[in-house]
Order: structure tokens, then C-alpha cells, then sequence
């Protein structure tokens, strides 16, 4: 019982991680096109609470249940979907990384450059979430 409990926390906390990375990715690509210099400061705080506050609670709640599920469950080291979903997460940890130095990098200021290609990162994070929830429910791979 107390291992679907896990699984749930697990999910959820994936849930979290993902809707606050995509949800920052749209703040950085909505500042490309604002003009309205009063809208800076107040995309700032959001992209600051969807990014540190959803996103990064996300991550550390889902890789520490993750590895709580992995202690129970060894065997699941061997099952090739899990590699495959484990390098999808690998490639969210790095887009979630990116997401985090355009945050830093544009600051209040809307028109640095920073948030070039964050449509595409954000499109990016879409499909490898897409690609771990395949691995994990249809499991193609075993």
C-alpha cells in the first residue's frame, strides 16, 4: 500500500516539475513580445515562482521518490524502458537548467535576447515529457 502512495507522490510531484517548466518557458517567450514596459517586473516574479517554486520543488520531490521507488524495486534497473525514460529525464534536467540560466539572463529586461528559442524549448519539453509518459505506460521497449 505504502508503495502506490510512493508511485502517486512520484507522479504527482512529475506533474509539478513539468507544468512549472513548461509554464516558464511561455513567461520567457510571452516577454519577446511584451512592450509594455510595466509588464517586466511583474513576468519576473512569475517566472521566478513558476521556475523556483513549481519547477524546482517538482524536480526535487520527483528524483527523491524516484529513488525511493528504485530502492524498493531493484529489479526495475534492468527493464529498458526505464533507461529510455531515465535519459528523457536526463534531457528535461537539462532544458530545465536552460530555463533557469534565461531566467537569470533577462532579468527585467524583455528585449535581451535571452528568451530566443524559448517557443522551441518549450515545444522540446513537450515531446520528451510525451516521450517518458510513452516509456512508462505502453512500455515499447520490454
Amino acid at each position: 500500500m505504502a508503495y502506490r502512495w510512493l508511485v502517486a507522490a512520484h507522479v504527482t510531484a512529475d506533474l509539478c516539475f513539468l507544468a512549472g517548466l513548461l509554464a516558464t518557458w511561455l513567461l520567457l517567450a510571452v516577454a519577446a513580445t511584451s512592450r509594455d514596459p510595466a509588464f517586466a517586473p511583474s513576468a519576473r516574479r512569475m517566472r521566478h515562482l513558476t521556475l523556483k517554486v513549481v519547477a524546482n520543488g517538482g524536480i526535487v520531490a520527483s528524483a527523491a521518490t524516484g529513488a525511493a521507488l528504485l530502492a524498493l524495486n531493484p529489479w526495475l534497473m534492468t527493464q529498458p524502458w526505464l533507461w529510455v525514460k531515465l535519459g528523457l529525464v536526463g534531457v528535461l534536467f537539462g532544458l530545465h537548467g536552460m530555463a533557469a540560466a534565461r531566467h537569470r539572463k533577462l532579468g527585467d529586461d524583455s528585449h535581451s535576447g535571452a528568451d530566443r528559442g524559448a517557443w522551441r524549448a518549450g515545444v522540446g519539453t513537450a515531446i520528451a515529457a510525451l516521450g517518458v509518459f510513452v516509456a512508462v505506460i505502453v512500455r515499447p521497449f520490454g
